[in-house]
């Protein structure tokens, strides 16, 4: 008979000994923690799933909830009519309404959310509509706007909070009317890089110039 045989044995026959109220608590207290942590586990696993959830949890306004798709930035391009394009015009309507510069920051608590695609799909639907939009690719740990925008990786964001270029060699076009400044050389990368003073200074900037400043 092993350890753990010989542990249960004796807590049994401790239970077998004490009066039937105290095991019946006894074994209550433990189901209920049981079943206490699943509720728990049940409840940070369900997350936020639907709109309601975030307006409950986070009490804020929804821009939009775009819809899933297999090719979003080609719904874009082909300017055909779709719910993806809708749901992008209904977010641009939203902050239209507001008439100081924009910056918008699109992030996510993951990696693979689709979070550069929905920040590159709003920056080209403003684009479309002749809008002064620019994207700014801030994830240097894993940067994809310059494969999406088709242009060069560096110099860009990196190299600027560096001061080690200037905006006309960082600020590239996506072959449209779409500026991209693309993630740059993440070995100039810093920790601290987004609460600097560069990268407010590069805010103030970039809100001089154009309408709607997008940070991925």
């Amino acid at each position: 008979m092993g350890g753990g045989d010989l542990r249960l044995g004796a807590i049994m026959g401790l239970l077998l000994g004490w009066p039937r109220i105290l095991v019946a608590l006894f074994l209550a207290y433990i189901c209920g923690g049981i079943i206490g942590a699943v509720l728990l586990l049940e409840l940070v696993d369900r997350g936020i799933e639907n709109e309601d959830d975030i307006k409950r949890v986070l009490n804020l306004k929804l821009l939009g909830v775009l819809p899933k798709t297999k090719a979003p930035l080609a719904a874009i391009t082909s300017k055909a009519r779709s719910e993806y394009t809708e749901e992008l015009k209904r977010i641009y309507l939203t902050l239209a309404a507001r008439k100081t510069p924009q910056t918008i920051l699109v992030t996510s608590a993951a990696t693979g959310e689709g979070k550069s695609t929905v920040a590159f799909s709003l920056a080209q639907y403003l684009s479309s509509i002749k809008a002064r939009a620019i994207i700014v690719d801030a994830d240097t740990l894993n940067p994809c706007i310059a494969t999406l925008a088709g242009t060069d990786v560096t110099p860009g964001f990196a190299e600027l909070m560096a001061s080690a270029t200037d905006y006309t060699k960082a600020v590239k076009r996506d072959g449209g009317n779409l500026a991209v400044i693309p993630s740059g050389d993440s070995d100039r990368y810093s920790v601290d890089i987004l609460s600097s003073g560069a990268f407010g200074q590069m805010l103030e900037t970039l809100k001089s110039q154009y309408d709607y400043v997008i940070i991925d």
